[in-house]
């Protein structure tokens, strides 16, 4: 799928350069209006139906009791790193879908495994222990896409988050979550209904067009959105395109009534204390306890752990879990769970103080520490002599900071893209990977240190990764194209000179900024080479804003006396044949008040004016075709081989005395 690459280059630094409200903003606007607002009920559809629609299937689903407080839909990348290395953590609802290799999901308190191939999905519970390991002998990356509380929205681990939706409020109860995938061929439509909550939507293949109430707009692979309402989604590439979508599903009533205790039930009366302490950097499992008590702090702010009974034996004990809400809070900052069955228990941490911090416990009786399950502890033995010592356990617990890494890598996929392709029209689909396509290197920013070569990355499927690179910011640039390419791309990253947005030749001054740090310790980059034209097929549209003097209108226009504006107005540019919108910053200033968009392929252009002089209401283009959208969306204008330049006037107008000037304008405009 490549999806973790095409996710970090939409969304590396917040978005990228231009950000997704501007790529897809029109659509975003009519979809999300509202989304503050609580799910209206009996939207999901009726009876038994599913919420995959047509071909689409259901990879990935699970029923779970949604929270009462804002929430926000997250999109995030993770590295599911080797065995020897795949630390057990908490988990927060949502789905985990597999990339490029396949990953295995342990639950470190029943062992229960689920292995998914690239493409596959498994759904999590909130509060899950698991740890999620490469099935291959490096580091493979995966996607959550998670429900979580509005506060959560940066609280992702070693994560890279690439989206995060508005908040919104779920609906109330327990409800049926789904994650569905589809397959679109060009021009074939999918539906992903309205559920009464937003859904989220995930490209990760292809081009897809999303309409609804009326809008439309083309998203690209890497691309998610958090929309509210019925959603129309059409192959608009060339090649095949894919998606998953997230829905908030039917609410769930049936419950199963408890069995009857029998005589043989455990008895109650046990109780299990708790105190956790926090240890300064540099203190681990291997300082003495007496250090530990002595230096570390003990804590309550921002914490919380998950109390419930273990398997031995192939079974599991029924026992409802438990969190410190359910526990008392005692003087000295310890908490105490009282009133528990003689059984089997393990505490998992499901809240850190911070981010990067690890549990540990030392032994006693009754008590042990796993990285599997947590913090082991006995209420009750087959020993007489032991049972009443262990009826009351209490537990010391220490989160210790993991070292912060220092190193990262970098990994680079080198495509090459068909004829007439360009950074401006780019379709991943139709580019195929092409290890020889490029001599790409690396190196540090500035001092040009850590040089690095393809032939010193290890080379997989048609993938170069460099490793072991310390910390800091790379520039990664092309050394040599093929014959016959001439200009390269990295999608959505800062570069050094000139418009990086716009591809590099080779040149030694220029090239794409790589960071490297705490938050991007494992960057994945696709790199497009794209073919010298043969013959140039572009134009330009230059754009002259006049401001009209107060009452005049279009039925009174008068052209030369409208003054030329220099300064204070904006337009945006809109086509398929351009990557993302264009506005005056993307214009040459051609002087006067004239501003020209230069290089542009030839086809069919949109442009509205977006900023506006003081005191005006309306306005008017002078196209010189017949078409025109109005003042209120904006006018159609289009270059071709025998019209490749096309001059606008924009005639800005002014609200007179009477309030005529911009109602005649409106209704005059063609």
């Amino acid at each position: 799928m490549a999806l973790v690459t095409n996710i970090r280059a939409a969304y590396r630094r917040g978005l990228g350069r231009h950000g997704l409200t501007t790529v897809v903003g029109l659509l975003v606007a009519a979809l999300v209006v509202g989304i503050a607002a609580p799910a209206a009920a009996g939207a999901v559809p009726a009876g038994d139906s599913s919420l995959a629609q047509g071909h689409a299937e259901v990879i990935a689903h699970g029923v779970a009791l949604m929270p009462t407080i804002p929430v926000i839909w997250r999109v995030s990348t993770h590295p599911a790193q080797v065995p020897a290395q795949a630390p057990v953590a908490g988990r927060v609802l949502g789905f985990v879908l597999a990339d490029q290799g396949a990953i295995l999901i342990t639950d470190a308190n029943t062992n229960d495994q689920v292995r998914l191939a690239p493409g596959e999905a498994a759904f999590v519970h909130e509060g899950d222990r698991q740890v999620r390991t490469s099935l291959g002998g490096t580091p493979a990356e995966y996607v959550a896409l998670d429900l979580v509380p509005a506060t959560d929205k940066e609280n992702i681990g070693t994560g890279s988050l690439v989206y995060a939706s508005p908040s919104f409020t779920a609906p109330a109860g327990k409800h049926d979550l789904n994650l569905i995938r589809d397959v679109l061929e060009p021009g074939e439509t999918a539906s992903v209904p309205a559920t009464g909550a937003p859904s989220l939507i995930l490209i990760t293949a292809g081009s897809v067009k999303a309409q609804a109430g009326g809008r439309s707009a083309t998203l690209q692979a890497g691309t998610a959105v958090a929309l509210l309402g019925g959603v129309t989604l059409t192959g608009a590439g060339s090649g095949t395109a894919t998606f998953v979508a997230a829905l908030i599903g039917q609410q769930v009533n049936a419950t199963i009534a408890p069995a009857a205790p029998t005589a043989a039930a455990p008895a109650t009366g046990t109780s299990i204390t708790l105190t956790l302490r926090v240890c300064p950097a540099g203190l681990d499992a291997s300082t003495a306890l007496a250090t530990l008590r002595n230096q570390c702090v003990v804590t309550t702010s921002g914490v919380d752990f998950k109390l419930d009974t273990r398997t031995f034996n192939g079974a599991k004990p029924p026992f409802t879990p438990l969190t410190l809400a359910d526990a008392t809070a005692n003087s000295d900052g310890s908490f105490t769970w009282s009133h528990l069955p003689q059984s089997r228990f393990a505490i998992t941490q499901t809240a850190f103080p911070a981010r990067g911090m690890s549990l540990w416990a030392p032994a006693s009786d009754g008590i042990s520490y796993d990285p599997q399950i947590g913090i082991a502890v006995d209420t009750g033995s087959l020993d007489p002599a032991q049972e009443a010592a262990l009826r009351h356990q209490h537990v010391e617990a220490f989160d210790f900071r993991q070292a912060a890494p220092s190193t990262g890598s970098i990994t680079v996929a080198p495509f090459a893209c068909p004829d007439g392709m360009t950074p401006h029209n780019l379709d991943p689909s139709q580019c195929q990977s092409a290890s020889q396509v490029a001599v790409l290197q690396i190196f540090v920013v500035g001092s040009g240190a850590n040089r690095h070569t393809l032939d010193d990355a290890q080379a997989q499927g048609g993938r170069f990764t460099w490793s072991d690179l310390p910390f800091g910011k790379y520039l990664l640039q092309a050394a040599q194209l093929a014959d016959g390419y001439d200009r390269y791309l990295v999608p959505n990253l800062d570069g050094l000179n000139s418009d990086p947005a716009a591809g590099y030749n080779v040149a030694p001054d220029t090239g794409y900024i790589v960071p490297l740090d705490a938050d991007h310790t494992h960057v994945s980059l696709n790199v497009y080479v794209f073919k010298a034209p043969a013959q140039a097929a572009t134009g330009s549209i230059r754009v002259t804003a006049h401001l009209c003097p107060p009452g005049m209108d279009l039925t009174s226009l008068d052209m030369s006396a409208c003054a030329v504006v220099t300064g204070g107005v904006d337009f945006m540019l809109t086509s398929d044949h351009l990557q993302r919108p264009y506005t005056l910053s993307d214009a040459l200033d051609a002087g006067g008040g004239t501003y020209a968009w230069q290089g542009l392929p030839f086809g069919g252009y949109h442009i509205a004016q977006t900023r506006f002089p003081d005191g005006v209401t309306t306005y008017w283009i002078q196209t010189s075709d017949a078409v025109g959208g109005g003042p209120d969306v904006g006018y159609d204008a289009g270059i071709a081989a025998d019209a490749p330049a096309r001059d606008l006037h924009v005639f800005d107008f002014q609200m007179g005395a009477s309030g005529a000037g911009a109602a005649a304008a409106a209704t005059a405009a063609p």
